[in-house]
């Protein structure tokens, strides 16, 4: 079968480095919530879309309470925040066995050998899912119970296909069933006692965890804690435990320093940025780095265009790291901007088809706010199908053509998605474009046949352009990527 090696997020989160050490070179699972495109003019929080409890406003929100809520930040789509997974090594040349491990010992688990949703074997008929449990506490250790326990994203279909001048996935996403949560969920350090107790939340269209009894912010655990996880399970997933013992804290973090790179992806100063925090006597723990964030080009209400860049990197935990000048690639001026360092412990555990990865973690952060609206030229415009009319036929084949890319710019990705408000299904199509200066891909009927049309259908087109990738040096691995979306309403 062939495996897609790239991931796309415009307009539609591909999740899988799942805010932890164990992404997936893999095509990763699409963040089913935040499929559904966006048919409001209103902009979305700057978020981290690779993110469990970050992924974005239909994704669950942070695991802490701030003031940088989506309500607050609105300043551009977080779904069109490109993903930028770390560039991780080469391994030890162990063959990959599907069992939640990294066999080989390149950051990654399970690749190649594991499904979309991170489990083994097949999908069954109901689908499979991916879940979180994590307990993310702040530098004041502090924890929002409620915020513990998410779906990552579950799927009914998932294939790939090569099409004439691409390659793409399509994917279908089913709406959540009332039973098919995780179960109860106890979470407990020696300090705290969790019980989590699942709901639908049928606002965002899946499910919701809320501690019983309510609990405010509080301090779950703490370096060195042993933090026992149980679920109780659901209509997919079945019961399971896990212990993990919680990591060092996360100190000495120069936060004049993190709002440096801020300053810097907003395109201010020049100088390059030193972070620094705490280094463990001993660990073998690498650290995240995020840095995300974007701005409007333009806003014509039913297409848009938004400048974008993050960086998701993994860094040795050395206590030091510098981030160049060249890094941000001369930044975009007023965008909102989202930098954190996260350090964890964190695993996999499979489920059959499904899994549920469990961390412990802290995590310290700045953001820079941005503008809601702007008129400039995009570096390139869609031409088809027509901005003006908009019109397309699924189960037939639909044309997307573009105006010249600039030169020496990167891969550009397609994407179509339709939710049907009748069934709560959602659609997706994603693919790349193997010659982005070609102007035109042309997406067959094959890839849209039995989509849903007319009302009660919200659909969107979205294309991204990769402008710019600037790696960090080693032994840190990451890029950062800069990109441009257009997201067009399309009316099937």
């Amino acid at each position: 079968m062939m495996r897609a090696r790239w991931l796309l997020s415009s307009g539609v989160a591909l999740v899988g480095c799942l805010d932890d050490a164990t992404p997936r070179r893999d095509l990763e699972l699409l963040d089913v919530p935040s499929s559904r495109p966006d048919v409001s003019s209103d902009a979305a929080a700057v978020s981290d879309a690779s993110s469990p409890g970050d992924a974005g406003p239909d994704a669950g929100g942070d695991a802490e309470t701030d003031a940088s809520s989506p309500a607050e930040d609105a300043a551009v789509d977080a779904r069109a925040v490109t993903d930028a997974a770390p560039e991780l090594d080469a391994g030890n040349g162990t063959p990959e066995v599907c069992n939640g491990e990294d066999e080989d010992a390149d950051g990654v688990v399970d690749e190649g050998v594991s499904n979309v949703c991170g489990g083994c074997g097949g999908l069954p008929e109901e689908g499979c899912q991916a879940w979180r449990v994590e307990v993310l506490q702040t530098g004041e250790a502090r924890a929002q119970p409620g915020r513990i326990v998410g779906l990552q994203g579950n799927t009914l279909g998932f294939s790939e296909v090569e099409i004439e001048g691409g390659l793409c996935v399509a994917q279908t996403a089913p709406p959540p069933h009332p039973d098919a949560h995780l179960g109860v969920v106890n979470v407990d350090s020696p300090g705290v006692a969790l019980t989590l107790v699942p709901r639908v939340d049928a606002q965002r269209g899946g499910f919701a965890y809320d501690p019983n009894p309510e609990v405010g912010a509080l301090q779950v655990f703490r370096p060195g804690d042993a933090l026992d996880v149980r679920w109780g399970g659901g209509r997919l997933v079945g019961l399971g435990a896990a212990s993990i013992e919680g990591p060092a804290a996360l100190e000495g973090v120069d936060s004049v320093a993190l709002d440096e790179a801020v300053a810097r992806a907003q395109g201010v100063g020049e100088a390059p940025v030193s972070l620094t925090w705490a280094a463990p006597a001993a660990s073998s723990t690498r650290l995240r780095l995020f840095i995300g964030g974007s701005a409007p080009i333009f806003n014509r209400n039913v297409y848009r265009g938004i400048r974008h860049y993050t960086l998701d990197a993994s860094l040795t935990d050395d206590g030091e790291v510098t981030l160049p000048t060249a890094l941000f690639a001369g930044g975009v001026v007023e965008s909102s901007v989202w930098v954190y360092l996260r350090r964890a412990a964190q695993r996999r555990f499979v489920l059959g088809p499904h899994s549920v990865d469990v961390s412990a973690a802290w995590r310290v952060e700045a953001r820079g706010r941005g503008v809601l609206e702007r008129d400039e030229a995009p570096p390139f415009d869609i031409v088809a199908p027509s901005p003006d009319v908009r019109a397309v036929r699924f189960g037939e084949a639909v044309e997307v053509r573009w105006t010249p890319v600039p030169v020496g710019t990167g891969p550009l990705d397609v994407q179509l998605v339709a939710f049907d408000a009748a069934t709560e299904t959602t659609h997706v199509v994603a693919c790349r474009a193997l010659a982005p200066e070609s102007g035109v891909l042309r997406l067959p009927g094959a890839l849209t046949a039995g989509w849903p049309s007319g009302a009660g259908v919200e659909a969107q087109l979205a294309v991204q352009l990769e402008l710019a990738r600037v790696a960090l040096a080693t032994p840190d691995q990451g890029a950062m990527v800069h990109g441009a979306t257009l997201l067009m309403q399309l009316r099937p």
